[in-house]
């Protein structure tokens, strides 16, 4: 399709849209066969809600790229640009193309964005970039991606930038919805400490959005193209407003922001300074809790107004989001760029201050009306005994745990050979939750001792010492994970909480991380920070990997020689279909060890070349420090190392009880 094509389809498309029912006929007919053909197909594609031409990526790819882009596109993969060798297109955008390429002189992966005919034409214009780029190679920050230099090839001008692997906000919030407060706001923590290292030097993103914002398999936030939109605009140019679906335009075409996230300001074509930059970080957080855009439109028409005219619906916030950080966000999005928080330093300050001093969530008046109606519809006034209802309804808190058992999740597939996925499942939410500051957990292996028996909670409870029990079922549909948990108070035996989740089976070790932390959520725990960045950064696995990685733990821990050698097995099976699946290179290592005591010496060896392997590919885990202890106790003899080791997996999981026996001897 040709620019001017893309153009005329788009325009097309909005005009029927806007028109009234009876002109939209008279509109098509009007219009070129091959454009009404392409305008009809988008109409008839049954996806109303959207606007196909709302993308952040592909937006304006037709009206902006210029020659030299399309000949990289012709060249295709394994092209040359100088001492970069262009793999494979990224994507689209209104300001160039972006590629994976390989610096061949440095031996690593870069991305290239070429950049458009309007600055390589322009010696000025292209003088005032490259000075401009020198500032932003400045900003050397762990939350930015990094600016590596600007170069030119073949008549190309190009800058080359750091390639931060993960998934995008956007992709995020497709994926899975809303976020957990704690996980959004330990996201936003880090955006606003990459916008504070920027607007110290003077330099507005006026980009912000969450396809703009990445989370790097290590938990670590970076923020893209940082700086480009306030380099890419002259100050004097005011935009012409144009139903382009993804930008607004200057009247040569350049697209200045993404409409979702401009402020007043922005939309009006005013001045801008850093303060556009927190407008943008209030949608981006809002959108994070509820995953929905603070103002929205069907059209740039509409989201302009909403911007202008509209509040955010913040009853659409969950109702555990602290008091402070409501507060913060509400500053962010005043219309008033005069009234709106001045620095994004306060913004940091306000979540810091969250996380460091859980405090009792707001209740709107519309929350407090629903949730009053329905206690008193449901159970009249018993039901203000009922932990969390009487907590949000009158005010008073609902009772403290500090110690609680997780007892072993129902399997509610029916099968006997799927007890190993329950048994995992639940071994990892006693792993996480035994992470969260000041609780008690009661270890995997005394928990599993209630299995199948017919004990009352109050019986457990006073046998195991704790406040609080953990109970659940779990199911298996197909490829689907569905759970659903229960926290109970032991010495009443009422509960206080329940909630249900469901997610592919890929995202199994994610699901294990929200249920955690909206566990930790109910209690008043504090997870660590480095624990909740771990936590948010759950990749997603392979699910044949991953029953192989449970079944082989299972057998572990089991007492006959035969199950440690059958665990070993599935470990390996893991392995063979992922090599780089850490926690089976882990789970390994302790296999090795388990049957190095029993029988064979040997094994030490291979226990650390596994746990190793575990380490190289740089997930940290409590079992991984478990197996090199081991080996250094039992095979090396070395004291020091074997202490060190053990306590560092104690640090990372305090209920491993094998760490625990081994570091007894």
């Amino acid at each position: 399709m040709t620019p001017e094509r893309w153009q005329q389809v788009k325009h097309l498309y909005h005009a029927v849209l806007e028109a009234e029912p009876s002109d939209r006929g008279a509109l098509l007919e009007s219009a070129d066969p091959e454009v009404r053909r392409e305008v009809e197909s988008l109409l008839s594609s049954g996806d109303s809600g959207t606007d196909p031409f709302d993308r952040d990526v592909l937006s304006d790819a037709g009206s902006l790229l210029d020659d030299a882009t399309a000949r990289i596109s012709q060249l295709g993969e394994n092209a040359n640009l100088g001492q970069y060798q262009i793999r494979i297109l990224l994507g689209r955008g209104g300001m160039g193309e972006v590629y994976l390429a390989h610096d061949g002189k440095l031996g690593r992966d870069v991305a290239i964005k070429t950049l458009p005919k309007e600055f390589s034409e322009d010696p000025e214009r292209l003088s005032r970039f490259r000075r401009e780029a020198r500032v932003l190679a400045s900003l050397n920050h762990p939350n930015i991606a990094a600016i590596y230099g600007l170069d030119e090839s073949a008549g190309v001008n190009f800058l080359i930038l750091e390639l931060v692997e993960g998934e995008t906000l956007a992709e995020r919030l497709k994926r899975t919805g809303p976020m957990l407060v704690g996980e959004a706001l330990q996201v936003m923590s880090q955006v606003a400490e990459a916008l504070e290292a920027a607007h110290r030097k003077s330099i507005t993103h006026r980009d912000i959005k969450p396809a703009n914002i990445k989370v790097t398999p290590e938990g670590r936030v970076k923020v893209l193209d940082f700086g480009l939109a306030k380099v890419l605009r002259t100050a004097a140019a005011r935009p012409h407003v144009r139903s382009a679906g993804v930008g607004l335009e200057t009247g040569d075409g350049r697209i200045l922001g993404t409409p979702r996230y401009m402020s007043p300001e922005q939309a009006r074509g005013e001045a801008v300074d850093q303060r556009t930059d927190i407008w943008a970080f209030g949608c981006v957080l809002y959108e994070l809790l509820t995953a929905k855009p603070a103002l929205d439109g069907r059209t740039v028409s509409d989201i302009i107004a909403a911007i202008l005219e509209r509040e955010p619906d913040y009853d659409a916030l969950p109702a555990a989001l602290p008091v402070q950080v409501r507060r913060m966000l509400q500053q962010c999005l005043l219309k008033d760029a005069d009234k709106r928080i001045p620095e994004v330093a306060e913004a940091r300050r306000a979540i810091a201050s969250a996380q460091a001093h859980p405090r009792k969530p707001i209740l709107t008046r519309r929350r407090l009306v629903i949730t009053s109606a329905a206690a008193l519809a449901a159970a009249g006034p018993v039901a203000f005994n009922i932990g969390s209802v009487r907590e949000r309804v009158l005010g008073t808190p609902g009772p403290d745990v500090r110690s609680l058992v997780v007892l072993p999740l129902e399997d509610l597939s029916g099968d006997t050979g799927q007890e190993y996925f329950a048994d995992g499942f639940t071994d990892a939410l006693i792993t996480d939750l035994s992470k969260i500051d000041g609780l008690k957990v009661i270890s995997r292996t005394s928990a599993m001792r209630y299995t199948g028996k017919e004990k009352t909670l109050p019986e457990i409870a006073r046998e195991l010492q704790v406040e609080g029990v953990v109970e659940g079922t779990i199911q298996r549909q197909g490829r689907r994970v569905v759970v659903r948990v229960k926290l109970i108070q032991a010495s009443t035996d009422s509960s206080l909480w329940t909630e249900g989740y469901e997610g592919e089976m890929q995202e199994a070790l994610r699901l294990q991380a929200r249920v955690a932390q909206a566990v930790a959520q109910q209690i008043r725990g504090t997870i660590r920070p480095e624990q909740q960045a771990r936590l948010a950064a759950r990749r997603a696995v392979k699910p044949e990997v991953y029953e192989d990685y449970l079944r082989g733990m299972y057998f572990l821990n089991k007492a006959a020689p035969a199950d440690h050698d059958k665990g070993i097995e599935f470990l390996k099976a893991a392995i063979d279909k992922d090599p780089a699946e850490p926690r089976a290179w882990a789970g390994l290592s302790l296999g090795y060890s388990r049957i190095g005591h029993d029988r064979l010496p040997d094994a030490f060896k291979l226990a650390k070349a596994a746990a190793n392997r575990a380490q190289e590919l740089g997930e940290t885990l409590a079992e991984t420090y478990a197996g090199l202890a081991q080996t250094k106790l039992y095979w090396e003899w070395d004291y020091p190392g074997a202490e060190q080791d053990f306590r560092r997996a104690l640090e990372l999981n305090p209920n491993l009880a094998n760490a625990r026996c081994h570091y007894s001897w």
